[in-house]
């Protein structure tokens, strides 16, 4: 399942949540006339460096002729299940504004997933390239029985690409894509465990996205649904 939702969240009520927080200044995906922006990121790989190392026979990654590791910044909003302390949900003052937004998102277009574990959920920044035609790792988000929801904040080239392999074809010569969905502020593409990747803008400045995968409320051994 590859579903693309256009206006996910209506742009005037997203902007009213990224305009405190100085995410807002990001939308346009090119440096505009402002300084700075006000909020933390942190510099991390798309993909753990082990994984790429050893996709042959690391779980959910594979190395294709055009892709390529890649560094970007995020900030985690929601701990994921397996490193979550007892008690604990939220990894950032930030988590419960985007939790709210993506809880809409699934109330009004996905309620056969409300029940759902909210497992983890970030914001990822991906800087220009100089190397159009490149794509960063595919890789599944999660081997539970999970979806996978990006949301766009920002307009910009730089699209997101899934295949149509999954966990059980990771090893097949070839891969073929089936999807390229670009950046547009307010949309949304919801997948089910297809391999996919992000891919640098080269065009834009930046691309801005937040990134939340759910786990099958059957699958959440934490007893975490929020």
């Amino acid at each position: 399942m590859i579903k693309c939702i256009d206006n996910a969240v209506n742009e005037d009520e997203l902007a009213s949540h990224l305009k405190p927080i100085e995410l807002y200044r990001l939308r346009d995906g090119v440096h505009g006339d402002w300084d700075h922006v006000d909020f933390p990121f942190y510099m991390g790989k798309d993909i753990s460096s082990y994984s790429v190392q050893n996709w042959e026979t690391q779980w959910g990654t594979r190395v294709l002729e055009k892709s390529k590791q890649t560094t970007q910044f995020n900030h985690s909003l929601i701990i994921q299940h397996r490193a979550r302390p007892k008690g604990v949900f939220y990894n950032s003052k930030f988590g419960e504004v985007f939790h709210e937004i993506v809880k809409g998102i699934v109330e009004r277009y996905l309620p056969e997933y409300k029940d759902y574990t909210y497992d983890r959920m970030k914001l990822n920044l991906l800087m220009k390239t100089n190397t159009p035609g490149y794509f960063n790792i595919p890789h599944i988000d999660e081997p539970k029985k999970h979806i996978s929801i990006v949301l766009y904040l920002s307009d910009s080239d730089g699209e997101t690409v899934f295949f149509k392999e999954r966990e059980d074809d990771r090893l097949n010569k070839e891969f073929t894509e089936v999807a390229r969905i670009k950046p547009k502020f307010g949309r949304a593409v919801v997948s089910d465990g297809h391999f996919h990747c992000s891919s640098n803008p080269y065009e834009s400045d930046f691309r801005l996205i937040l990134n939340t995968v759910l786990i099958h409320p059957d699958e959440d051994t934490r007893g975490s649904n929020r």
